[in-house]
């Protein structure tokens, strides 16, 4: 038809957005991704931790603390005041269920001890989501902001793509619907540092 008219198109080269902690471009580096110590800190000021269920020797933000090769996901975490960072692969739901059975989901016959503190992607569309952090968290504290994630280095690399939160799980605390409530990086970050010295 003579009023369509082919237009050139220039190409354009795609470059992604997703940064390699996704595990998009580095699958082998995906879960090596640190909490900076100043967000860690804020919340042990809170909780005194006493566990880091998903660590490496060289990142552990506790004495005590879970690797790879220990498979936190098939330890006990009884009696612990526990901190994860979890994985934030293909096995999210399983870590996620894990913070719910140690707390929410055990035995009546074993005392609920354990609380869990975990940082996590707000992907609030998943069935972990609803079966586990809306049923079994006391507190969910979505966080205002972007972190930036470490590396093993320690260097800061760029902030990650996803909104996060941090949920709480405590057998002894509130039942019923989780409080949610809205936590700044920025003030997350200079009450951090003040606890860091």
């Amino acid at each position: 038809m003579w009023w369509f008219k082919k237009k050139k198109v220039k190409k354009i080269k795609y470059e992604s957005r997703v940064p390699e902690f996704v595990g998009r471009n580095n699958p082998e580096d995906r879960n090596d991704w640190v909490t900076p110590q100043w967000f860690f800190d804020y919340f042990n000021e809170r909780f005194n931790f006493t566990l880091d269920a998903a660590a490496t020797k060289s990142d552990a933000k506790c004495e005590k603390y879970f690797t790879p090769d220990d498979d936190g996901l098939k330890k006990s975490w009884e009696d612990e005041t526990v901190w994860i960072n979890p994985p934030y692969g293909r096995n999210m739901g399983k870590w996620v269920k894990k913070c719910y059975s140690e707390t929410v989901g055990v035995s009546m016959l074993r005392l609920q001890s354990t609380s869990v503190v975990c940082l996590m992607p707000a992907r609030t569309c998943t069935r972990y989501f609803h079966d586990y952090v809306m049923k079994g968290a006391n507190t969910i504290y979505i966080i205002k902001g972007r972190l930036a994630f470490e590396r093993p280095d320690g260097t800061v690399q760029r902030e990650a793509p996803f909104p996060l939160l941090v949920v709480v799980f405590c057998p002894w605390a509130n039942k019923g619907a989780p409080v949610i409530e809205s936590l700044d990086l920025k003030d997350i970050k200079a009450a951090g540092e003040k606890s860091e010295k």
